[in-house]
């Protein structure tokens, strides 16, 4: 407990099982080795120590492989490791060891047996464990110091596990500085690399097509160009969600990647809390949020768009200006309410008079407002007929519940919303449907139109799959987001790559090459939604275009009607009277 309590105030780095041996002279003898090369360490932050005497002068870390990580240091990875195989094997004590996500394969390993073996080296290499020194102590009163240099023939599969000897402790004493330097081959001719890849459009759609591949296949073939190792994609037309972390394993892709069934991960999101702990991820290259994808609206019928011309208010207005001429009309000049109706109204149709009245003044400000109001009268008309416009529209979780659509996604997306904080995430807790194919979901959604559904917006927004005849897209984004989600390519810990692939990444996106594929993909999509909605033709009116005209017309005609009515009758009574 001492030693926790000293290393929470000093920070240290990770010893793992120094055994003391009976000679209490060899014993200080290797102590002092140990110090000493951990003295040549140029970061040696912390160090977590299992079963040792605390004999050496650098500060430790208590820890049990075989149990949880230290609590008081979750976050802390180590710099080095000193294991002691005095019982066992490497192999079998690395798979316990790496257990513990604070353990580093990138930090230094010091490995402390009686006879040195290769079998040591090979263990190291399927861990990707390269700064490794092990420390033969049978060698008499020289404690000999061995490395190895794996990926010389710039070959990750089949790494060189043959040693030579680094240094000696004399005494306790190196006879030589020890260098850590093993800088990775700056090209990797000899390597595979074998990839779960995922499809997740735009991003990951085809690995060998020859266009339409997308975008995160565009920027990865710049990485194997440069780097010059062959890609080995192991899935073919494929979407899987990348995982959850369930009783301490991954299931789905990311649990294939923890069991090593590939060294590398594309077409995932990094979504959980504990993904950078278990696995080694890149640089946040693209980013992306999840929406409520919902069905498109339905087309406003064309007879129903009368109202869209005017509002109401414009409609009373026009009415209003009417009457009040009309009563101007018959106080100042006499004239009775039906001929000045009928006049007012023959103006406003545009049709000449059979004389000009005598208040012409009034006649030509009528006329001007007529011709003001029929101008932009048919001009909205014209619109009116040739665009498409559509009922209303969902944009909200709370209209998605209104709607009684049936509410698919997979149990992820319903955790969002497991401590709801209104009714309405409440309901799509307690009443969403499961949805293990995602694609299927969307295209339900697009062409049964019975059902709500999420996805990407990019996935969305560059694609030209869900439209309908005429190019009208089937498919609606509400505009408010579910979560945000980050890209990566998610490594196994520790593989050689990973450090050259990332940075990388970085240079790719400062550079502008994966916003230019953004930029791409979007102009050949619209250039896809143009060729389907023929925007590139003229506008030929059908006779479903004129529907509108007809339905004024008639309406034209039918108030011409209820005029002359009112006229003959009129006329008619005065006659009696």
């Amino acid at each position: 407990m001492r030693s926790i309590l000293w290393c929470t105030l000093v920070n240290s780095l990770c010893v793992i099982g120094l055994m003391p041996r009976s000679d209490p002279e060899n014993v200080k003898s290797l102590y002092t080795c140990v110090d000493n090369i951990l003295n040549t360490v140029n970061r040696k932050k912390i160090i977590y120590a299992v079963n040792l005497t605390n004999q050496i002068k650098h500060p430790i870390i208590n820890i049990n492989p075989t149990k949880q990580f230290t609590l008081w240091f979750q976050y802390e990875k180590s710099d080095v490791c000193i294991i002691n195989l005095t019982e066992g094997n490497l192999h079998l004590t690395l798979i316990k060891l790496f257990k513990n996500p604070n353990i580093n394969p990138r930090g230094v390993f010091l490995v402390i047996v009686s006879d040195v073996d290769r079998a040591l080296f090979v263990a190291a290499s399927i861990f990707y464990i390269t700064n490794l020194i092990v420390i033969e102590t049978n060698t008499g009163t020289d404690i000999k110091l061995y490395g190895y240099k794996p990926y010389l023939q710039q070959n990750v599969n089949n790494p060189l596990t043959s040693f030579y000897n680094v240094a000696t402790c004399r005494n306790g004493t190196l006879n030589h500085a020890i260098s850590w330097s093993h800088d990775a081959p700056s090209l990797w001719k000899n390597t595979t690399i074998n990839i779960l890849n995922n499809v997740s459009p735009p991003y990951t759609i085809c690995h060998n097509c020859t266009k339409d591949r997308g975008i995160e296949f565009d920027i990865f073939d710049i990485i194997v160009e440069k780097l010059q190792f062959v890609p080995n994609f192991t899935r073919n037309g494929e979407f899987v969600v990348w995982g959850d972390k369930i009783n301490g394993t991954y299931d789905s892709i990311l649990g294939d990647l923890e069991m090593r069934k590939g060294e590398m991960v594309i077409g995932a999101f990094h979504l959980k809390s504990e993904e950078h702990i278990d696995f080694d991820m890149t640089f946040t290259h693209m980013e992306d949020a999840t929406y409520w994808l919902v069905p498109k609206a339905r087309p406003l019928p064309l007879w129903k768009r009368l109202n869209l011309i005017f509002s109401l208010e414009v409609y009373f207005l026009l009415l209003i200006s009417i009457i009040t001429t009309m009563i101007v009309c018959h106080v100042l000049y006499k004239q009775s309410f039906s001929s000045a109706l009928v006049m007012l109204y023959q103006i406003l149709l545009e049709c000449s008079l059979n004389r000009m009245p005598t208040f012409k003044t009034l006649i030509i400000t009528w006329i001007g407002f007529c011709l003001v109001v029929s101008t932009v009268f048919k001009s909205k008309l014209m619109n009116v007929m040739t665009e498409n416009i559509y009922e209303h529209q969902i944009e909200s979780l709370s209209e998605i519940v209104r709607s009684n659509l049936m509410i698919t996604i997979d149990h992820f997306i319903a955790t969002f919303y497991y401590h709801h904080t209104n009714p309405d995430e409440e309901f799509v807790v307690k009443n969403y449907v499961y949805c293990g194919d995602h694609f299927g979901c969307v295209r339900r959604t697009a062409f049964e139109q019975d059902t709500v559904t999420v996805d990407f917006a990019r996935s969305y927004q560059y694609t030209a799959l869900f439209m309908d005849s005429e190019g009208n897209l089937l498919l609606h984004l509400c505009k408010t987001p579910i979560f945000p989600v980050q890209m990566h390519l998610f490594f196994v810990k520790g593989y050689p790559l990973f450090p050259q692939i990332d940075e990388l990444l970085i240079r790719i996106k400062s550079s502008g090459f994966i916003q230019y594929h953004y930029n791409k993909v979007a102009y050949y999509t619209q250039i896809a939604l143009n060729r389907k909605k023929h925007n590139l033709a003229a506008q030929v009116l059908s006779v479903k275009h004129l529907q509108i005209a007809f339905v004024i017309f008639g309406i034209g005609i039918l108030l011409s009607f209820v005029a002359f009515l009112a006229e003959y009758f009129i006329n008619k009574l005065s006659v009696s009277v």
